[in-house]
């Protein structure tokens, strides 16, 4: 935009200029890869992302009956992958990826809405993926750079692509020192294993209900970092980072 001033200096053009925000799939995507977690696999069968847990969970009816809940992909290097790569189900839609107005599913898109409503804002601050990402992305920075000066002109220029003010570098530190002494006061609960599903039917003939515990493969899984495996610090450095990934710098293009 400076540079748009200094050879627009009577505002002639400017007018006719405005930013656009990042598609759904590119948001994702964006914040895998500032953090370091985006997959380069190309092509092959779709895969599985993690999605929120709620929804995860939710039955699914199919030709009368309950279908098994949904199961992300065991390894991050395949449901980390590029978000069109992602398969892709009417009865459930990425909650990530929803508030963004992505391509409808029950008939052809030839041109995306636009909206600005609350619920982007709640999902990018409040979605456990994004609270992952940026833990992942504070775990990078620490491998990237020494102290905290320069970790968070890392995570400037990883996530705005531009280094921090004078202003905005004293904010930063500011906030880390303080979440830095809450997080040593309020230790992360470690996490524990995930409760079987139970999933209610009716009948459609006789109207009696049914409860049905869902019974999911043991598998191996790879999960994400958690905030109970890090020291304070990192903690912090991730609440700096979610602030980043939640800002109009990130998720606009100007």
């Amino acid at each position: 935009m400076e540079l748009l001033r200094e050879r627009d200096p009577e505002n002639k053009y400017l007018t006719h200029f405005s930013p656009r925000r990042l598609e759904a799939e590119e948001i994702r995507d964006s914040a895998l890869y500032v953090a370091g977690e985006l997959s380069p696999q190309r092509g092959g069968p779709g895969t599985y992302p993690e999605i929120n847990e709620d929804v995860a969970k939710q039955p699914q009816h199919r030709m009368g009956t309950l279908a098994l809940p949904y199961q992300p992909s065991t390894r991050k290097i395949e449901r980390n992958r590029r978000t069109v790569y992602t398969v892709q189900q009417r009865s459930l839609v990425d909650p990530l990826v929803e508030p963004f107005d992505p391509a409808g599913m029950d008939m052809s898109c030839e041109r995306r809405n636009a909206s600005i409503v609350p619920t982007q804002a709640f999902t990018l601050m409040n979605s456990r993926f994004t609270h992952d990402t940026a833990l992942a992305f504070a775990s990078r920075l620490e491998r990237e750079a020494e102290g905290d000066k320069s970790r968070i002109s890392r995570a400037f220029e990883l996530a705005w692509n531009r280094a921090p003010s004078e202003d905005e570098l004293a904010a930063s530190l500011d906030h880390i020192q303080q979440m830095t002494e809450h997080h040593r006061q309020s230790p992360a609960p470690t996490p524990t294993a995930p409760d079987k599903p139970v999933h209610q039917i009716t009948s459609e003939l006789t109207g009696e209900s049914f409860e049905i515990e869902a019974i999911l493969d043991p598998v191996d899984y790879e999960t994400n970092l958690h905030p109970s495996q890090v020291a304070p610090e990192t903690r912090a450095l991730a609440d700096l980072a979610l602030v980043l990934l939640n800002s109009n710098q990130f998720v606009y293009v100007y």
